[in-house]
């Protein structure tokens, strides 16, 4: 079943936020297909998506538990756009949620999630979301509508990262190396939220920092005391502009940017957890 397991990953990842948990999942989708008797499956496909998303569930469902004792903030695990597209270089099952979508939607039930990934990111219809979660075709309506009234925001996916946005991360990358508060300031918005997760591995602050000055001065600031010669490298991170630091050929923090209209960056989520930074690892 390997043709599918790229499109199961990537529901699971989605919902899950931790690339080695939709790993884990499907694996047991997959060993438990093994003992299914084939001649009742009429929908290979449609019954393993489905193996999957009840699977991914019932994890999030015990994952609410282990995380209700995380240190601090909890974020979900950044991917290099690329990673999706040498998985699967068709394109059909690649990571659609952009990354501050996989934030907001850590606010919903894993019923709620369930729906707003298979509908908004997969596609499927309403019938086949609710023959999935053996729920009504009316219930999976009601379902995405709540989950959207929860995130208040319509947008789920981009394609990619547009070359402005891009750049504007070069233009980041190069006001934070070069101590340039000032100029750093000017690119980000004035009400601008840095959220970091740390795992109580590395450092990072219990709360998100507010504004623009305070974010601005503790990215210079960090970078001045990097106790290593950093080398940064700007690329697309879950549909979003980004950049990692890396110390050699291994990732120490991963930045993803939300541009806002102007051309300013409005949110900023910085993983420092290596444990969630492996995707990043260089060869």
């Amino acid at each position: 079943m390997t043709e599918y397991r790229p499109l199961m990953v990537s529901v699971a990842y989605n919902m899950l936020g931790s690339r080695a948990e939709a790993e884990d999942v499907v694996q047991d989708v997959l060993l438990r297909w093994e003992e299914t008797p084939k001649d009742r499956v009429e929908n290979v496909r449609g019954y393993l998506v489905k193996s999957t998303v009840n699977a991914a569930i019932n994890s999030l469902q015990s994952a609410h538990k282990k995380r209700l004792s995380y240190p601090n903030i909890w974020l979900p695990e950044p991917l290099p756009d690329a990673v999706e597209h040498a998985a699967n270089p068709t394109g059909e099952t690649r990571t659609v949620l952009t990354y501050e979508m996989m934030v907001l939607t850590r606010e919903l039930s894993p019923l709620e999630l369930a729906v707003f990934v298979l509908k908004e990111a997969f596609d499927y219809t309403h019938e086949e979301i609710a023959e999935m979660l053996d729920r009504r075709t009316e219930h999976s309506r009601q379902l995405l509508k709540r989950a959207k009234d929860k995130i208040q925001q319509a947008q789920a996916s981009y394609p990619a990262p547009t070359p402005s946005d891009l750049r504007l991360a070069e233009r980041i990358v190069a006001a934070i190396t070069a101590g340039d508060v000032a100029g750093l300031i000017a690119l980000l918005a004035p009400d601008v939220r840095l959220t970091a997760d740390g795992g109580g591995k590395v450092a990072a602050s219990p709360t998100p920092l507010l504004g623009a000055e305070k974010v601005a001065h503790l990215l210079t600031t960090a970078a001045r005391k990097a106790q290593f010669s950093p080398r940064i490298e700007v690329l697309s991170i879950n549909g979003q502009p980004g950049f990692v630091v890396f110390d050699r050929t291994h990732p120490v923090a991963a930045y993803v940017l939300t541009v806002s209209e102007g051309d300013k960056v409005s949110r900023m989520y910085v993983m420092l957890n290596p444990n969630k930074l492996q995707a990043f690892q260089k060869s």
